[in-house]
């Protein structure tokens, strides 16, 4: 009882992050299609790898598309790392973005 108590009083001071949930959820959301499109990028640019005339200056572009979306994920990650505990997907989201997008 006494737990209940001191969580209500806590969110009524605004001392817990819970109402940051909808706003953390919209981020990790557009981290997920950030994420989607720099797959799509490596995806097109092993395509054109796979050309019989390698245009040079469009894989120029095409990986600094990717490192740019990357540079974007990582500010954005910062702004929402403090609450990767509140939902189990999310710890899933940043592991799984560190271990196949960062390495």
């Amino acid at each position: 009882m006494i737990e209940i108590l001191l969580a209500v009083c806590f969110t009524i001071l605004g001392l817990l992050d819970v109402e940051n949930v909808i706003p953390v959820e919209m981020k990790i959301d557009r981290i997920k299609y950030k994420i989607k499109r720099i797959l799509s990028s490596n995806a097109d640019f092993w395509g054109m790898l796979l050309k019989n005339i390698i245009n040079l200056e469009e894989c120029n572009q095409a990986i600094r598309k990717v490192l740019e979306e990357i540079e974007a994920i990582k500010g954005m990650w910062k702004r929402v790392i403090v609450y990767l505990n509140y939902r189990e997907k999310w710890r899933f989201y940043f592991a799984w973005y560190t271990l196949y997008i960062l390495n």
